[in-house]
């Protein structure tokens, strides 16, 4: 399978249905390889898909593309330098859908720009939140979860699937615990316990919280930049009791 000569150099052909086709190949092509589909300049301008494992993508299409055909995997240049479809539900997005996509089709996944470099699928429930849409978008899908600038700092729980992530814990947060809730920063200092599953904690409750929920999770500002959650039974180390006066587990239980 002839790669692009950056593709060539590091690429793999791991998915058999990744066909990048580099200039010169795509104007000299051979079909000895069925499964193989070179396209020179011309034919990317009018191809078909009466080969539907076939597919060329020319600049236009890539930029204004449809996902009519689920297999179709069209990617803006960039993508097509670099991207890779180990995912088999990710979708390339160029630049302009991801500004604009919608959330009809349950598969889609646009991601704003940093998010497409970096993000990953992993949590099933978790959903690329772009830039405009953010700020605008709207709760009609209740598995969907854009939170907008405002929303971020004033949110509540009435959805328990809602999660509200402040901009930094967006761009590096994980959700491998279900339990575990973004704290943003106001939110922290200002939350209340109505709702058990919620954790907001303040600066102050960090540093003198008690254990009467088992649930609770308080985690001071670093621990939870940095905290994981290898033990379900973990509990928040505030500053003070860190430093032990009443030893490791002097407050268990409040």
């Amino acid at each position: 399978m002839p790669l692009f000569r950056k593709f060539v150099e590091r690429g793999s052909w791991k998915n058999r249905r990744m066909m990048p086709l580099f200039r010169k190949f795509v104007e000299r092509g051979s079909w000895k390889n069925r499964r193989m589909m070179p396209l020179f300049r011309k034919f990317v301008e009018r191809g078909s898909w009466k080969n539907r494992r076939m597919m060329p993508l020319f600049r236009k299409f890539v930029e204004r593309g449809s996902w009519k055909n689920r297999r179709m995997m069209p990617l803006f240049r960039k993508f097509v330098e670099r991207g890779s479809w180990k995912n088999r539900r990710m979708m390339p997005l160029f630049r302009k859908f991801v500004e604009r996509g919608s959330w009809k089709n349950r598969r889609m996944m646009p991601l704003f720009r940093k998010f497409v470099e970096r993000g990953s699928w992993k949590n099933r429930r978790m959903m690329p939140l772009f830039r405009k849409f953010v700020e605008r978008g709207s709760w009609k899908n209740r598995r969907m979860m854009p939170l907008f600038r405002k929303f971020v700092e004033r949110g509540s729980w009435k959805n328990r699937r809602m999660m509200p992530l402040f901009r930094k814990f967006v761009e590096r947060g994980s959700w491998k615990n279900r339990r575990m809730m973004p704290l943003f920063r106001k939110f922290v200092e200002r939350g209340s316990w109505k709702n058990r599953r919620m954790m907001p904690l303040f600066r102050k409750f960090v540093e003198r919280g008690s254990w009467k929920n088992r649930r609770m999770m308080p985690l001071f500002r670093k621990f939870v930049e940095r905290g994981s959650w290898k033990n379900r039974r973990m509990m928040p180390l505030f500053r003070k009791f860190e430093r032990g006066s009443k030893g490791v587990h002097g407050r268990i239980g409040g």
